[in-house]
C-alpha cells in the first residue's frame, strides 16, 4: 500500500452520534463531508484530486456512512470499507427501545407508581396519549448538564440520536419524532418506515450500481 492522507473530521453533534447523512435535526452532515473537507484537504496537500484516489471508512455509525456514502455520493468516493454497519434496523436497533423506553419514562412529569398497572388507564388519567410532552427534553437537560452518564443514559442518547436522523421534522418536540408509544412501547409502524427508508439492507438494490 503506498503512502495515505487520513483525514478525521469531527463531527459529533449536540445528540452525539452522528450517521454522516443530511438531517434538518442534527445537520446536512452529508453536504458538509463532500462540499468542505474534500476541497480543503485537495486544496492544502498534495493528494491525488479525484473520488479514484479518495476513500471512506468507518465502523458501527462510521460504517454507515461509508456505506451510504458509496451509494448516493460515488462521484466523491472511489472506494469505502465499513466494518460493523449498522444495518437490518429491526434487528439492530429494535431490541434498543424498551430500556430507552424505561429511562425517558424517569423524566415523565407525572411519575409512575411502582409495581403493576393498567398502561393504557394511567395514561388516560395522567392525561397522556404517548407522545413527547418534554420528556425527551427533560432527559437532555440531564446529560447536558451531568459530566459522567450511565450506561442507559448513553444508549438512550444513541437512539434519539438516530431518530434525529431517520425522521427529522421540525414541527415536532426537539425536531424529530421517536418511533414508539412513549406510554405503552408500541411501535408505529408510520414512523418506523422512515426509518426503514434509510436502512442499507433495503438500500442496496436501488443503489446496486453504485456499489
Amino acid at each position: 500500500m503506498g503512502p495515505v492522507i487520513i483525514v478525521f473530521p469531527d463531527c459529533f453533534t449536540a445528540l452525539g452520534g452522528n450517521q454522516y447523512v443530511n438531517s434538518s435535526a442534527v445537520g446536512d452532515y452529508a453536504d458538509y463531508l463532500t462540499r468542505e473537507p474534500i476541497p480543503f484537504v485537495d486544496g492544502e496537500f498534495r493528494t491525488l484530486a479525484s473520488r479514484d484516489h479518495r476513500g471512506c471508512f468507518g465502523k458501527s455509525s462510521g460504517g454507515y456512512g461509508a456505506r451510504i456514502h458509496a451509494m448516493k455520493y460515488p462521484r466523491y468516493w472511489g472506494a469505502i470499507a465499513n466494518h460493523s454497519v449498522d444495518a437490518y434496523f429491526d434487528f439492530v436497533y429494535g431490541a434498543d427501545w424498551p430500556n430507552t423506553l424505561d429511562e425517558l419514562a424517569k423524566y415523565r412529569k407525572a411519575k409512575l407508581a411502582p409495581g403493576k398497572r393498567n398502561v393504557a388507564a394511567d395514561a388516560k388519567a395522567a392525561g397522556y396519549d404517548g407522545r413527547d410532552y418534554g420528556r425527551v427534553a427533560r432527559f437532555l437537560e440531564h446529560v447536558w448538564a451531568t459530566a459522567k452518564v450511565s450506561g442507559g443514559e448513553v444508549q438512550t442518547l444513541m437512539n434519539l440520536a438516530m431518530a434525529a436522523t431517520y425522521d427529522p421534522d421540525p414541527r415536532a418536540p426537539n425536531g424529530f419524532r421517536l418511533p414508539y408509544n412513549l406510554e405503552t412501547g408500541e411501535l408505529l409502524p408510520e414512523r418506523w418506515k422512515q426509518w426503514l427508508r434509510h436502512d442499507p439492507v433495503n438500500l442496496v438494490a436501488r443503489y446496486a450500481k453504485s456499489l
